[in-house]
């Protein structure tokens, strides 16, 4: 198996290698309680705007939109092209939901709720998104280019 004998790799869920958003959120909360509706109701409550990494030109856009910023173009972190080696069997795949399962839920919650707010702005988000995505792959072509990196 890719997480080597004894599945997941070090911990239980609720152990600090495993759901980790969730521990997080929860923080020192008192034993006994809900877990994940504890994260849930402490990320729904005690952030004023979060985000998703897989929406992150969206962030960029609404913190554009509440901040009135109008140079908002980000360097694009440094993102290896290559496929990962691993390969996950399909028991790997039921060992990491199960090792993750807090996370999970908190995640689906979290999208839920992100994607909810996305559509209550009166402002076409998806588009500025596009648009930001272009721009920066652009710039970043042309500064790659001008350090002589390969693309």
């Amino acid at each position: 198996d890719a997480l080597g004998p004894g599945g997941a790799a070090g911990g239980q869920p609720g152990s600090f290698a495993g759901n980790m958003m969730t521990n997080y959120l929860v923080g020192s909360a008192a034993p006994g309680y809900n877990r994940v509706q504890t994260a849930i109701d402490n990320l729904l409550n005690g952030f004023t705007l979060f985000g998703l990494v897989e929406y992150y030109d969206q962030l960029v856009v609404m913190i554009k939109q509440i901040m009135n910023l109008h140079d908002y173009y980000y360097r694009i972190p440094n993102i290896t092209p290559r496929k990962s080696k691993l390969t996950l069997t399909s028991k790997d795949e039921l060992i990491l939901q199960d090792y993750l399962s807090e996370d999970f839920r908190l995640y689906q919650t979290a999208k839920e709720f992100y994607l909810s707010r996305i559509n209550e702005i009166e402002y076409d988000i998806e588009a500025e998104a596009g648009k930001l995505t272009h721009v920066n792959k652009t710039i970043g072509n042309i500064v790659k280019e001008s350090l002589g990196i390969s693309t």
